[in-house]
């Protein structure tokens, strides 16, 4: 229920013809943009308000969505590492379920930790491609799916997944 309710904010304040930069109604007033786990400055939430603008309403499926396309996002990220590294569909298709059933994934399956990991396979692809030929765009490329992992909402999962890219 946090989630949605940080959803309609931004949709009232975005819809009265603001940006949902101070949250008034919470905590006496707090810099609301600067709360990762709102998302507020993340390219796929405004997704979700166009969503709620096409329909007039914040729907409360409407975070299980972001749930659920993250949790795709991640399996989906996980498989393409696989199988950029030419390894047996098979192994791809575990390396995506594994991904998806590990501990923290499960743990925190509606939260914004997940969010941010679900970036983690896209910033080991984006290191694979750079690191193979290092080129301004491929940089560039680097640069976004980590801006998107710190973005997504959940620090401490975008950490998590450092953990894992640093070494690789």
């Amino acid at each position: 229920w946090e989630y949605w309710g940080d959803i309609q904010f931004q949709v009232d304040t975005v819809g009265d013809g603001h940006l949902p930069m101070w949250n008034p109604y919470d905590r006496l007033g707090y810099p609301f943009h600067a709360d990762p786990q709102t998302g507020t400055l993340y390219p796929p939430q405004w997704g979700l308000w166009a969503i709620a603008f096409a329909l007039g309403s914040v729907p409360w499926w409407l975070v299980a969505m972001k749930i659920v396309l993250h949790l795709w996002w991640a399996g989906l990220g996980a498989y393409l590492v696989c199988a950029r590294r030419k390894l047996p569909p098979a192994a791809s298709y575990l390396a995506a379920i594994l991904v998806l059933t590990s501990y923290p994934v499960l743990h925190n399956a509606g939260s914004a930790l997940n969010w941010s990991f679900a970036w983690t396979p896209w910033l080991l692809l984006a290191l694979d491609a750079w690191t193979e030929r290092p080129t301004a765009p491929r940089a560039g490329a680097l640069a976004l799916v980590a801006a998107m992992g710190v973005l997504a909402g959940g620090l401490a999962g975008f950490w998590y997944g450092l953990l894992l890219a640093i070494p690789w």
